[in-house]
């Protein structure tokens, strides 16, 4: 049998992936791609065998989220990162990812309602489980110091961003998507469970309402193609992050799609993370066996492989 010409190196995060995962992710590499060798290392520690042995031939370091411990001798890593909201927003938009309009609020800021509608979402510019989205009416939209908030309110210490109001309906919905190298591993939507108040445009009083569907909601399986191949469509626009949590949202009026944002730090391996189970567990889904995760992972890291390994 030929030598390998490949290496790939997955580096595993404890609670975040389980080892598991990428141990079966290798005994299929293995059957489908001779050519690559799989070694698997531990993201908190030096890994000094590994780093031996993966120096030999031209390699990818793979990791869902930052690499801390290990350090690659050689070789080419692709691995999530935290950036803030508003990094990623402008990437998406420049690549023409269609996204809610948005915008960093300042002291200076004053939205138009012509331009913005009646409503405008707010939420920090490092987000978390949609802690602190909030819904105003655009003409009451200002800056706030962030050290002003309340101690225990998410806002504290946070930049906000303004980001145009896209209606999903009366329980508002949102759909992830999974995606490691624009390949959909699962997809699920989010449903609230609680009716939002209706919405008066001529209000004359101010709103702080927390919008998120993620609060008190109904999670489901979704197999909403439309969706899926949106979220797919996104990885050419951020390449360097190769694995996605593509958060969509559907327009009630119109049908549109608008994607909000891919989580890019990477904490969305939810087929094996501790939160992924707990969420399995409480709402009765199977993330993995949706489409068959691992196969469709083991596929996308062969081919990035022999694409990227240097």
């Amino acid at each position: 049998m030929a030598e390998p010409a490949r290496n790939l190196v997955l580096v595993h995060s404890e609670r975040l992936q389980d080892v598991s995962d990428y141990e079966a992710i290798r005994e299929r590499m293995a059957e489908r791609a001779p050519d690559v060798e799989v070694f698997i290392a531990r993201n908190a520690r030096a890994n000094p065998v590994t780093r031996r042995w993966a120096v030999g031939r031209p390699t990818l370091v793979f990791s869902p989220i930052a690499i801390t411990g290990f350090r690659p001798e050689r070789g080419r890593i692709v691995a999530g990162r935290a950036m803030p909201k508003i990094e990623e927003m402008r990437r998406l938009a420049a690549a023409g990812v269609r996204v809610p309009r948005f915008r960093l609020v300042e002291p200076e800021t004053r939205l138009d309602e012509a331009d913005w509608g009646p409503f405008t979402v707010l939420k920090r510019d490092v987000g978390r489980q949609g802690l602190g989205v909030t819904l105003s009416r655009t003409r009451d939209v200002r800056w706030v110091d962030p050290r002003s908030w309340p101690a225990g309110d998410p806002r504290r210490g946070r930049r906000m961003v303004a980001q145009v109001f896209v209606d999903t309906g009366t329980y508002p919905s949102i759909y992830r998507v999974m995606t490691v190298f624009g390949r959909a591993v699962y997809s699920t939507v989010s449903r609230s469970k609680r009716a939002r108040p209706d919405l008066d445009p001529a209000g004359a009083e101010p709103i702080d309402m927390s919008i998120a569907a993620t609060v008190e909601r109904d999670l489901r399986m979704s197999y909403d193609m439309e969706v899926i191949r949106a979220a797919e469509a996104i990885y050419p626009a951020m390449p360097d992050i190769p694995v996605h949590g593509v958060d969509i949202i559907r327009e009630a009026a119109t049908g549109l799609l608008y994607v909000l944002e891919i989580n890019p730090s990477g904490l969305t391996w939810h087929i094996s993370s501790d939160l992924g189970r707990y969420r399995m567990r409480t709402y009765a889904l199977d993330f993995p066996g949706q489409f068959g995760a691992l196969d469709i992972i083991a596929d996308a890291l062969i081919e990035a492989t022999r694409r990227l390994a240097e």
